[in-house]
């Protein structure tokens, strides 16, 4: 009967269009035999960010606007558009090493055949395929946003400065701290990334 019940349930959120089972392939790895993965791609342990689930819809918590403190749900940053989402996990990025890190992932995506320029139609945003945004652990007042690279706070000839891609798991002045980084199973020190594309 359990094994029903697991089946049935995984059936259900296939159906009513919450998971999705993906194959492997470059851009998917899934924890097991290397063999299975099909090109020979280590398939260790180590998970960067444990609580996100390949196919299944991106847990949401509070996190806050590092421009305005204002408190989102970070699900509600994800409009089903169509576009595609790098969602950076930076850390603590007041660490040395993970500004380095942080820097140097900036200058790639600045550059001209970086990926999110190349997809990008000329006569739209930056961001209009391909839209980065960062998530940090920093306290949220020992940041400034123009520290970070313009990719992440671009300026738009329509929406002006788009300060929308900056976000802190910080404590709220009157919601409280939700905890992000621990309830999606990411290291608060480290840096990952995720890319998803929300349907």
């Amino acid at each position: 009967m359990a094994k029903f019940k697991d089946t049935f349930e995984k059936g259900s959120m296939f159906a009513s269009e919450l998971a999705v089972n993906y194959g492997a392939s470059i851009p998917v790895v899934k924890i097991r035999d290397s063999a299975d993965q099909g090109d020979g791609t280590d398939v260790g342990p180590r998970i960067l960010a444990s609580n996100i689930k390949l196919g299944i819809r991106f847990t949401t918590f509070q996190v806050l606007n590092q421009s305005d403190a204002r408190p989102w749900q970070f699900g509600q940053i994800f409009k089903s558009d169509g576009r595609f989402r790098i969602i950076v996990f930076a850390g603590n990025f007041k660490d040395e090493k993970q500004w380095k890190w942080l820097q140097g992932f900036e200058r790639s995506l600045a550059k001209p055949d970086s990926v999110i320029r190349r997809f990008a139609p000329s006569a739209k945003p930056i961001d209009s395929v391909i839209e980065s945004l960062v998530y940090h652990s920093v306290p949220r007042q020992e940041v400034k946003l123009l520290e970070l690279h313009e990719m992440f706070h671009p300026f738009d000839e329509k929406r002006g400065w788009v300060n929308v891609k900056v976000f802190v798991d910080d404590v709220s002045y009157h919601q409280g701290h939700r905890e992000a980084y621990k309830n999606h199973g990411v290291d608060r020190e480290s840096s990952c990334m995720v890319i998803g594309r929300p349907d």
